[in-house]
């Protein structure tokens, strides 16, 4: 009887030992993650597919590109891109995503050098300019490692170390619903 009372004392005291612990453990890890913080980093493939497609490359803003780089860059690295329209001062590509989602990317640039991107989404449906929208937020987010500010449809980063601001917009109708994305040197 003395030794079954004492492998219960012991269950028990094991038992609501190992219950602490674990609560501990999750409060840890709970405030580990700092809120609005993205959980996909800056993995591409932790992300939607044709946001891959629209990202492409993690090393610039978007598709390799950056604010500065030279035009004749744009040109060369977009061969495989549709042109759309060329001016002496900008260059348009458009890149299906898949079967029915696609982008613009719109270069704009002042002597040579690429001053102003601008990316125009055109999602299939409302729930998917969601997704976009989210997933978007999540890797400027995590890539600068800024909160994005909110105002109506409309998210933007503001990132003094590169001189840049982003802008993220839910543009289209009740019928189409596009993304604008346009990234400028700060005014």
């Amino acid at each position: 009887m003395k030794y079954a009372f004492s492998n219960i004392c012991l269950f028990v005291f094991l038992l609501t030992a190992v219950s602490c612990s674990t609560d501990v453990q999750q409060e840890t890890s709970d405030t580990e993650i700092p809120q609005d913080v993205d959980s996909l980093g800056l993995q591409l493939t932790n992300y939607d597919k044709n946001i891959q497609s629209l990202i492409q490359d993690p090393n610039g803003l978007i598709r390799g590109f950056s604010l500065g780089m030279d035009s004749e860059l744009i040109k060369s690295k977009n061969s495989s891109l549709q042109k759309v329209d060329s001016t002496t001062t900008s260059y348009t590509y458009s890149s299906q995503l898949d079967a029915v989602e696609a982008a613009d990317f719109t270069y704009q640039f002042a002597n040579k050098k690429v001053n102003r991107i601008e990316v125009v989404v055109y999602p299939e449906n409302e729930y998917r300019q969601g997704v976009y929208y989210r997933e978007l937020k999540n890797y400027f987010s995590s890539k600068f490692k800024t909160k994005a500010m909110e105002e109506g449809n409309s998210l933007s980063w503001t990132v003094p170390t590169q001189d840049l601001t982003i802008r993220l917009t839910k543009t289209g109708s009740k019928k189409f619903h596009d993304l604008q994305l346009v990234f400028e040197k700060l005014k």
